[in-house]
């Protein structure tokens, strides 16, 4: 499952994966993604990962060519997940230029806050 929308006026990029995330399913949707990437000003991400189970393999590999290509695109991304995201998030820190930070499903509001803030 895969949703894309855009928040607070196109300020913000929403992504939301659910279950099991599949070469087929991520490659038919990194075209509108790619395009989306290249509208919000000033680029701010919220990824969605309540429902996800994860990624295959060669999903992993196109996700991290993504977050090394984009690297300095977002000054903020929030991702909200539960605990087992801590790794991932980790990751995605470690990479990026811009702040990345993990919410809990119950800390969606607060998410949301922060990325909308000033």
């Amino acid at each position: 499952m895969f949703e894309m929308s855009f928040e607070d006026g196109d300020r913000i990029l929403r992504l939301k994966y659910g279950g099991l995330v599949t070469p087929e399913v991520f490659l038919t949707h990194m075209p509108a993604v790619e395009a989306a990437f290249n509208k919000v000003k000033p680029r701010r991400l919220m990824l969605d990962w309540q429902g996800l189970e994860g990624w295959t393999p060669e999903v992993e590999s196109h996700v991290l060519h993504a977050r090394i290509q984009h690297r300095d695109d977002f000054e903020r991304v929030a991702i909200i997940g539960d605990a087992k995201w801590q790794e991932e998030a980790g990751k995605a820190e470690q990479i990026m230029s811009g702040e990345v930070r993990l919410y809990e499903p119950d800390e969606e509001a607060e998410a949301w806050a922060w990325l909308k803030a000033e």
